[in-house]
C-alpha cells in the first residue's frame, strides 16, 4: 500500500506513509534478521532488518515504509505514483520483487498478489494486511458523489441533496451513497442516503460510495457553518474520526490511559498530547468575506508546541502530502507573503500568551517583520472548527522549519538547525560544526573575518535587536533556528519563533546583559560578534534608530491596536468558549493585558537607550528627531544610518561624540540637511547641501532636529560643494577628491588612535600610505565632513 492514510496503525502509534506485506509460503519458520527490503534493485540500498525477525509458516509480516528508519520501519516511504519494491536475503541475494507497481488509484488500496504466492498482481476492492489476499480485485475507482450545495457559512437551514454523477460505472445506484454527519469516515455500515438532508446546526458531511465491484474513493467532505453572526475573521474547518482525537489509547488530543503516552512539555505523567502522532484530516479554509472555502483537501495533522500542549486548546501542523492526492496549499493563506509555496503551516494557541492578548508573539514579530531584513513567520487569525465544534480563535501561522524557506525563498537544498545543541532538522551538521568549532576556540585564535563570513550580519542584527528590545528569556538557549543555503558562501540566517515571553519582563530587564552573560554554546556567537567593533557600531547605531522607528511607541502601539481591532468582535465567542473549562478570565482581563503589552512598550525605550550607553560607554544620551519640511518637493527616500525612513519621521534618542550617518536618494545636490541643535543651551541651525552627510554630535548636545528641505528654500548660508567627495585607496596610497578647501584629513586606527593628520589647499590630494589593517579617514572642511572605514591589506 503505497499510501496508507488509517487502514494500518503501526506499533508506534502512528498511520504508517505506506507498507510492504511479507509472506512466508514455506513450511519452516524464516528469521529475516540481516535481510534488506528496497526500492531499488541492488542490496546495497534499501532498509536492513537489523533485529531478529522470524517470520513463522504460511504467516505475515508488514514491514512499515514510513521513514522512521527503526526495526522494522524503513528509511524512505513508497511512491503512490508509481515505484517497485525488492526482498534480499543475508547473503545479499534477491529473493523476490515486485516492479511496476501502478498508481495507486486514491488512498488506502492495496495492490498485491491474487491469493498468497501468486504471480499475478491487482488492486483489491478490500485490503487484508496481516492475513490471506482474499476478496474481490478490480481495475476502476469509484466516482465521488455529487452535493447540491457545497459547504460554507449560512444563517439558516441548509437544504442538502446528493446524488450520482451523470457518468459512472454500471450498476452504481443511489443506494450505494453512505453518509456521515460525525466527522468519521464512511463505512458500509454508515447510514445510506435517501433523503435530502435538513441541516439547522454546524455540522461536517461525508459522503462516499460503495460497490463490491469496484474501488472505493475518499469520501467528499463539507462543512456546513450555520451562523447568525458575521464573522471578522476567516474561518477554517478540520474534520477527523472523533477517535483520532479523543481515543484512551491512540487520540492525540487527550491526556489517554497513559498506555502510549509521553511524559515531559512540562508534565510529570504520561500524556498522549505529548507524542507527535499525525492523523489524517480534511482541510477546509473559507476567507473573510467568503461563504465558500477556497481551499478543501485531505491533509494530516499533529499536536506541536511545547509546555503549550497542557493548554486546553492545542496547536496543529497540517501537513499536505502528495500521498494524500494535494503537497501543497495552494491558496494565500498570508496576505502579506503572497504567492509562497506551502507545504505545511501552523493553527497556532499562541502558545504560552493563550492565557492573555491571544497575539503577543505575531505583534513582536510585526513590530519589524516585512519592514526590514528579517525571517519572520507570518500571521493570519482565524475562527476555528474542529469536526464541527466551534473551537474559538487560532492563529494561522508559518512554521520556522526548512518548510519555511521553501514557501519564502524556494529553497530545498539546506541545512537547518534547531538550538545551539544541534538538533538536526535538515541536510547536515557539517557547516554548522565548522562554525561552532571556530566559535569555541580561544579568543585569540578565532578567525573573526570567516566568522563574519559565514553569518548573513544584517539579518542577524535585526534579529537580535528584535530579541533584545522585547526581553525574550525563552531565547537563546531556546527557540533558536538557523538555516544556510547548501552551497558555496551559504550564509547562516535566523528565523524568529515563539517569542511569547517578550513584553513580559519588567521593562528594566537588561537583555543585553542577558543575551551575553556567560560564554556557553547558546551565546557565542553573539558574544564573539560583539568583539568586532563595526558589528558593535552597526548594532547599537540601527538599535537606537529603531527605537526612534519602527520601535517607537506609536509604531508598535499602532501594531498591537490592529491586532486588537481585528480579534475584538469575535472575541467574546472565544472567551466564552474556553472560560468554563480553565477559567480563562473575561472581556475585561484581555483588554487589560493589551493595555499592558501597549504600556511596556511605551516604557520600554529610555530604559533600553541605557543600557546601550552602559554595555558599550557610550557618550550622554541626547534627543534626536528628523522630520521631512512640509513643502517639500517629491519625497526623496531618507535613510539615517542606513536606516530607511517612513513618513513617521524619527523621534529617539542618540549618544553624544557618536556620528549620524544621513543619506537621500535621488539626483544631488536638490535637497539640504538643516540641522538644528542644542549645545550648553545655546541652539544653533546649520545647513549641509550634499546628499551624503556625517555628522558627529559634540559633547554637551543635548538635541539634534533633522529636516530634509529643498535647496532653494534653506535662507541659510551655504555652499554647495562641487560634488562628493571621492576616496579611493590603492597599492600604497589614499586619493582623496572633489574637496572644498582647505580641508583637513585625519587618519586613525581602529582603536581610535590618530595615524597621521594633513591640511591640503588643493581640490585632490594623494596621502602616502604603506599601513595595512582597517583604519578610519575623516575629511572636514566648512561645507563637507567625511568619515569612512577603509580597509589595507
Amino acid at each position: 500500500m503505497q499510501s496508507n492514510i488509517d487502514l494500518v496503525r503501526d506499533d508506534l502509534q502512528e498511520f504508517p506513509d505506506s507498507w510492504i506485506e511479507l509472506y512466508n509460503d514455506s513450511d519452516e519458520d524464516v528469521n529475516i534478521q540481516n535481510w534488506i527490503i528496497s526500492e531499488f534493485d541492488s542490496n546495497q540500498g534499501g532498509w536492513r532488518i537489523t533485529d531478529s525477525v522470524v517470520i513463522s509458516p504460511k504467516s505475515y509480516l508488514l514491514i512499515y515504509a514510513d521513514k522512521a528508519a527503526t526495526g522494522s520501519h524503513t528509511n524512505y516511504r513508497l511512491d503512490s505514483s508509481g515505484c517497485a519494491v525488492y526482498l534480499f536475503n543475508a547473503n545479499g541475494e534477491q529473493i523476490d520483487a515486485v516492479r511496476n507497481i501502478p498508481r495507486q488509484p486514491a488512498p488506502n488500496i492495496a495492490w498485491g498478489r491474487i491469493n498468497d504466492g501468486n504471480a499475478s498482481w491487482a488492486h483489491f476492492v478490500t485490503a487484508t494486511p496481516g492475513s490471506k489476499n482474499t476478496g474481490r480485485i478490480a481495475n476502476i475507482l469509484l466516482p465521488s458523489p455529487i452535493f447540491s450545495q457545497a459547504g460554507g457559512i449560512f444563517r439558516d437551514t441548509v437544504t442538502l441533496s446528493l446524488s450520482l454523477p451523470a457518468v459512472g460505472p454500471s450498476g452504481v445506484a443511489l443506494s450505494t451513497i453512505h453518509y456521515t454527519l460525525d466527522s468519521s469516515e464512511p463505512t458500509l455500515n454508515s447510514p445510506v442516503y435517501s433523503e435530502e438532508l435538513k441541516i439547522s446546526q454546524t455540522t461536517v458531511v461525508r459522503a462516499k460510495l460503495f460497490h463490491p465491484n469496484y474501488l472505493t474513493n475518499r469520501s467528499v467532505v463539507h462543512t456546513f457553518i450555520i451562523s447568525e453572526k458575521d464573522f471578522s475573521l476567516p474561518v477554517i474547518s478540520i474534520s477527523t474520526d472523533s477517535s483520532y482525537l479523543w481515543d484512551e489509547e491512540f487520540g492525540i488530543y487527550c491526556r489517554g490511559n497513559g498506555k502510549y503516552g509521553v511524559i515531559g512539555y512540562g508534565t510529570d505523567y504520561p500524556a498522549n498530547w505529548n507524542n507527535d502522532w499525525r492523523r489524517p484530516v480534511n482541510f477546509e479554509y473559507f476567507p473573510l468575506g467568503s461563504d465558500t472555502s477556497v481551499l478543501n483537501q485531505l491533509c494530516e495533522i499533529r499536536i506541536s508546541g511545547g509546555w503549550s500542549r497542557l493548554n486546553p486548546q492545542k496547536s496543529f501542523i497540517v501537513y499536505g502530502n502528495k500521498r494524500f492526492g494535494t503537497n501543497r496549499f495552494y491558496y494565500d493563506l498570508f496576505k502579506d507573503k503572497p504567492n509562497q509555496e506551502i507545504k505545511s503551516f501552523m493553527i497556532r494557541n499562541s502558545g504560552n500568551d493563550f492565557w492573555y492578548t491571544h497575539f503577543r508573539d505575531a505583534a513582536i514579530q510585526l513590530f519589524l517583520g516585512n519592514k526590514v531584513n528579517l525571517d519572520y513567520q507570518a500571521y493570519q487569525p482565524a475562527i476555528f472548527y474542529l469536526n464541527g465544534n466551534f473551537w474559538g480563535i487560532q492563529n494561522l501561522r508559518e512554521r520556522s522549519e526548512e518548510d519555511f524557506v521553501l514557501a519564502n525563498y524556494g529553497l530545498e537544498n539546506i541545512d537547518v538547525i534547531g538550538n545551539w545543541w544541534g538538533e538536526l532538522k535538515e541536510g547536515d551538521l557539517t557547516a554548522w560544526n565548522q562554525l561552532m568549532n571556530e566559535l569555541r576556540k580561544p579568543d585569540t585564535e578565532k578567525d573573526y573575518q570567516w566568522i563574519m563570513n559565514q553569518i548573513d550580519i544584517d539579518e542577524f542584527i535585526n534579529y537580535m535587536i528584535l530579541q533584545t528590545y522585547v526581553s525574550n528569556t525563552d531565547f537563546p538557549d531556546n527557540n533558536i533556528v538557523m538555516w544556510r543555503p547548501r552551497q558555496t558562501n551559504g550564509k547562516w540566517r535566523f528565523i524568529v519563533k515563539d517569542t511569547d515571553v517578550g513584553l513580559s519582563n519588567p521593562t528594566t530587564h537588561n537583555a543585553l546583559e542577558y543575551n551575553t552573560q556567560n560564554n556557553n554554546d547558546d551565546r557565542k556567537l553573539f558574544n564573539t560578534l560583539l568583539t568586532q567593533n563595526s558589528f558593535q557600531k552597526e548594532f547599537y547605531s540601527r538599535f537606537a534608530i529603531y527605537m526612534g522607528d519602527l520601535l517607537h511607541y506609536n509604531s508598535t502601539s499602532q501594531i498591537i491596536d490592529s491586532i486588537h481591532s481585528l480579534l475584538e468582535p469575535d472575541m467574546p465567542d472565544h472567551i466564552n468558549r474556553w472560560l468554563p473549562e480553565v477559567g480563562w478570565g473575561d472581556l475585561d482581563r484581555w483588554y487589560y493585558h493589551v493595555a499592558l503589552s501597549k504600556t511596556w512598550c511605551n516604557r520600554r525605550n529610555v530604559e533600553v537607550y541605557k543600557h546601550l550607553q552602559e554595555f558599550f560607554q557610550l557618550g550622554t544620551i541626547m534627543q534626536l528627531k528628523f522630520k521631512q519640511a512640509d513643502n517639500l518637493a517629491g519625497t526623496p527616500d531618507v535613510f539615517i544610518n542606513g536606516i530607511h525612513m517612513r513618513d513617521f519621521g524619527l523621534d529617539g534618542s542618540y549618544f553624544q561624540k557618536e556620528i549620524i550617518d544621513l543619506h537621500y536618494e535621488g539626483d544631488s545636490p536638490l535637497y539640504g540637511w538643516e540641522i538644528t541643535k542644542t549645545v550648553d543651551s545655546i541652539t544653533t541651525v546649520e545647513t549641509f547641501i550634499q546628499q551624503d552627510l556625517s555628522y558627529e554630535i559634540v559633547e554637551g548636545c543635548t538635541s539634534i532636529d533633522i529636516m530634509l528641505v529643498n535647496d532653494d528654500d534653506t535662507n541659510l548660508p551655504k555652499q554647495h560643494p562641487p560634488s562628493e567627495i571621492k576616496l579611493f585607496v590603492f597599492d600604497n596610497n589614499i586619493q582623496i577628491s572633489n574637496l572644498q578647501l582647505p580641508s583637513i584629513v585625519s587618519i586613525y586606527d581602529i582603536s581610535g588612535r590618530l595615524i597621521t593628520v594633513i591640511t591640503t589647499t588643493d581640490w585632490s590630494t594623494i596621502i602616502p600610505f604603506s599601513q595595512k589593517g582597517i583604519f578610519v579617514v575623516k575629511i572636514q572642511n566648512e561645507t563637507q565632513r567625511l568619515v569612512r572605514k577603509v580597509v589595507k591589506k
